[in-house]
């Protein structure tokens, strides 16, 4: 079950290809999640009855907030 919420959170938002991803995609992702964190809808409650260490605190949530608002949308490539 898990499993499968992997795979589909995946289809969603990866960031191993984060990169690939066009500019508004990327804004829009960054967008979603902190609208997820400020909604308390990650991780996934299945999730976290398995993994109870994985719950977030608010302090958790925060810096993640704070690292998604300041994390550069457009990737520059080196000079």
């Amino acid at each position: 079950m898990v499993g499968n919420h992997i795979q589909d959170g995946r289809k969603h938002l990866n960031f191993s290809e984060w990169g690939n991803y066009p500019e508004a995609r990327r804004i829009r992702k960054i967008e979603e999640c902190i609208d997820e964190l400020k909604a308390d809808k990650m991780p996934l409650s299945a999730y976290t009855l398995i993994h109870a260490n994985a719950k977030l605190t608010e302090e958790n949530k925060a810096a993640l907030i704070v690292w998604f608002s300041t994390t550069p949308k457009v990737e520059t490539e080196p000079e």
